[in-house]
């Protein structure tokens, strides 16, 4: 037999770094067998995260600023991070009324002259007490105060004790919600989703793996090598968190389940089935192994360095959520990337063609896999040529434009709340507030007003009514109520007020980020028309910490994204040696991520109507598509840069592209099933994630990779690897042979 149309060796160090590997085969795998063993059974677990999440919030949002400079305003304090509601449609008595406000007044009483563990305050649907109220006299959401030194544990505790004193005194409590319970509720239904998704995902992989390859040997190696490198990843991301004092969110952990399994995955298909058609070729199981090293090994690595890098330029975000993820995932893919290159070829040259039983016996000679490569063969000549190749280029930027038609309307909003499932006892007291109250009352702004002027009463109420006329305002309460005779100094003190601003929306979504956004912009014309030219004029409350959140993030994702091109670009320069290639590379993946977000934002937006997208989905997933679209580009024009050292570029794209075909295939579809497990954990973000970075590999998997990007390179041929010589027209074959 023969070794014909197998594929050629790599480069000098690569070759001697496959002589290296496969000559320490036994010792590389008891080192991780060791190695592994020790994790599972010595080291003890990582202590978890911060029960609350790491804050997305900007630490210098203006909104956090007006939040501090109101609370040291007032005596009375406001939040409305946990409130409590009670809700009863047929109407509550005044009896149940003045029950719900003693029983907050009996805590914020002050006990023995000392400060109050934390404030109550209720707000009742009494007629007229909340205007733009929808119902009248049905409800009462308790609004919960509490010192910054409490710990969460303690505030939840104190929260469940209050509903239970309720409870026993026949109030109709519906629940507890806000941001706080939310997120903790959030990070729960996370946690114990977790071993589903892992179990999910490894049987995916098991499946998928062993269809492709008709064999045992081959998903074992597989799991194997992803199981090592999970248990080491998660042991990595421990140890740089007791180094450099960052935390990977709990709430991550199901991320790096994905990524980590997917990416080792591809790994090993890329390994395993060049390892096969050597094997079927002929060459002996050590020679072998040593050449699809050789060859896959610097593949293997550009394209782990390429997505490792990526990952560590979320360093430059101003917000510490992604400053503490991007490491945390980098070493975590800087550990699979070292299980893939040592531990799967240690494995190829112990077991050979043992892997691949039983579709490839002992005396298969692969004629029936070299007959479907001959197929597709005949169709990579077509597709090789530069008028096809033109045609495609068209059809491709068409497809993908035309998906990502619905990026510029993509609207975001925090969907902590209303993206938990219906049963939730969170988003089943929002949704009692939006009746028996306004929607916004869930989380009312907070005007902050200070400086000269405040002493104006007319001025001030000439503001209260100017702000209620604004678009998507339901309710406003502030000095005006006051000034009507409460001895309360809840909306003017000293020289301060403050404004209660209800949105006729939920106060986390979009639309009410809109409209506070809107209104912000505002405020300083309407308070020189009320007489108040030189006050000082800030906003707090949730929806103004999402609107500053939200800016930072789009600021963010620019600043990222041009990192992250630039670092691709970078290393698929030094890795092609060629300036014309990379650049097509990375403007074909920008493109595949847009029409992913494009598609995201239709399907979830538009169809299932939801008006919005989480507000961190698309920056993580276009951080995440973008780098693991050039990290499967490294596969595909890596195997052509190798073979064009002898032929030229557009019959080395023939040649490869059905070699290729299967792996790519399905890499893909492995890797766009691990992100798509994550959909298991019923939560609306994890759902949008799910499903964006599943449609974008999916979208590099069956359009850019085996259409898009062999088009650009039929198209521009030897100047694809421009200004390098590895493209160069080779003499004629007279000269060198075929």
């Amino acid at each position: 037999m023969s070794d014909e149309g197998a594929p050629s060796g790599g480069s000098r160090t690569a070759t001697a770094y496959a002589r290296l590997v496969v000559a320490l085969r036994w010792p590389i795998l008891i080192a991780w067998v060791a190695a592994t063993g020790y994790v599972v059974l010595e080291v003890p677990e990582p202590a978890a995260g911060p029960s609350d999440l790491i804050s997305l919030v900007p630490k210098h949002a203006p909104a956090l600023t007006a939040t501090r400079r109101a609370a040291e305003a007032f005596d009375v304090p406001f939040s409305a991070e946990v409130s409590v509601v009670e809700r009863d449609p047929r109407g509550l008595s005044v009896q149940e009324q003045r029950r719900a406000v003693n029983q907050a007044l009996a805590i914020d009483r002050p006990s023995g002259g000392g400060d109050p563990p934390f404030l109550v305050l209720p707000v009742t649907n009494t007629a007229g007490a909340v205007p733009g109220s929808r119902e009248s006299s049905t409800g009462v959401i308790s609004y919960f105060t509490f010192p910054p030194a409490m710990s969460v544990e303690g505030r939840m505790q104190a929260v469940r004790h209050y509903m239970a004193d309720a409870r026993r005194a026949g109030a109709p409590v519906v629940g507890r919600t806000g941001i706080l319970p939310a997120q903790l509720h959030e990070g729960t239904l996370v946690e114990d989703a977790l071993p589903y998704v892992e179990a999910a995902t490894v049987i995916m992989v098991a499946l998928v793996v062993g269809l492709m390859f008709r064999s045992l040997g081959a998903p074992l190696v597989t799991l194997a090598t992803v199981g090592a490198a999970y248990l080491m990843a998660l042991r990595a991301t421990d140890r740089l968190s007791d180094a450099t004092g960052l935390t990977l969110p709990d709430i991550l952990k199901p991320l790096m389940v994905a990524l980590v399994l997917g990416i080792v995955t591809d790994y090993t298909i890329f390994y395993a089935s060049t390892m096969r058609r050597l094997v079927t070729s002929g060459v002996p199981r050590v020679e072998a192994a040593r050449r699809a090293t050789a060859m896959i090994t610097p593949i293997v690595l550009a394209g782990g360095v390429i997505l490792a890098a990526s990952l560590a330029a979320l360093q430059v975000a101003q917000l510490s959520f992604f400053r503490a993820v991007g490491p945390g995932l980098a070493a975590a893919v800087l550990v699979a990337l070292a299980a893939a290159m040592t531990l799967v070829p240690a494995a190829l040259a112990i077991f050979g063609r043992a892997l691949f039983w039983p579709s490839l016996s002992p005396g298969d000679d692969g004629s029936e896999e070299r007959g479907i490569a001959g197929l597709r063969a005949r169709v990579a000549r077509v597709q090789a040529r530069r008028f096809a190749g033109l045609v495609m280029v068209a059809v491709c930027l068409a497809v993908l434009a035309v998906a990502a038609w619905q990026v510029p309307n993509m609207q975001l909003g925090f969907t902590s709340i209303h993206g938990l499932p219906s049963d939730a006892q969170e988003r089943r007291a929002a949704n009692a507030v939006g009746r028996a109250f306004a929607p916004g009352m869930l989380a009312p702004t907070q005007i902050l007003v200070e400086g000269s002027g405040v002493g104006d009463d007319a001025a001030l109420a000439r503001l209260q009514a100017a702000i209620r006329r604004q678009p998507g305002v339901a309710a406003v309460v502030g000095p005006a109520e006051q000034l009507a005779g409460s001895d309360v100094a809840a909306f003017r003190q000293g020289d301060a007020a403050r404004y209660i601003v209800a949105f006729d929306s939920d106060p986390h979504g979009a639309a009410a980020i809109d409209d506070v956004s809107r209104l912000r912009d505002r405020l300083p014309g309407l308070a020189r028309s009320a007489g108040l030219a030189s006050a000082h004029i800030s906003v707090a409350g949730d929806t103004a910490l999402a609107d500053d959140t939200i800016s930072a993030m789009e600021t963010d994702l620019m600043k990222v994204a041009a990192v992250v091109l630039v670092l691709n670009f970078i290393l698929l320069a030094a890795f092609l040696r060629a300036l014309v290639a990379p650049v097509l590379l990375v403007l074909s993946s920008a493109l595949s991520v847009a029409a992913a977000m494009g598609i995201t934002a239709w399907v979830f937006q538009t169809w299932l109507g939801h008006g919005e997208i989480t507000y961190y989905v698309p920056f993580a997933a276009s951080v995440l598509l973008v780098s693991l679209g050039s990290d499967y580009n490294v596969f595909i024009t890596g195997l052509v840069w190798q073979e064009a050292r002898g032929r030229p570029v557009r019959e080395a794209l023939a040649r490869v592209a059905p070699r290729a075909a299967g792996a790519i295939r399905t890499a893909g579809i492995t890797l766009a099933l691990s992100f798509g497990m994550l959909a298991i954990i019923q939560v609306r973000a994890f759902w949008e994630f799910a499903f964006a970075m599943a449609t974008g590999i999916l979208l590099e998997t069956f359009v850019v990779r085996p259409l898009l990007v062999p088009a650009l390179v039929a198209l521009f041929g030897e100047a694809a690897g421009w200004p390098g010589n590895r493209l160069q027209e080779p003499e004629p074959a007279s000269a060198h042979g075929d």
